[in-house]
């Protein structure tokens, strides 16, 4: 039985598309930051150019809101 979730079984283009909402965290503060919220355009076209993003670090948690860290 695989242990995979249907997240992980998502594209990240997928879980953009699926999102409500889309917020990155950015460091803001010296050592700490805030979830900012970005267009989902936004967030495509750096994806449209680089190849090689981190999976892990694209959250879409069951809300529907897309985290991206």
């Amino acid at each position: 039985m695989s242990t995979l979730t249907k997240e992980t079984k998502m594209t990240i283009k997928q879980m953009i598309k699926k999102a409500n909402y889309v917020f990155v965290w950015v460091l803001v503060y010296g050592e700490d930051g805030e979830y900012i919220r970005v267009s989902k355009t936004a967030i495509n076209f750096p994806l449209n150019k680089i190849n090689d993003f981190d999976k892990e670090k694209f959250v879409l948690r069951e809300d529907g809101d897309l985290y991206i860290n």
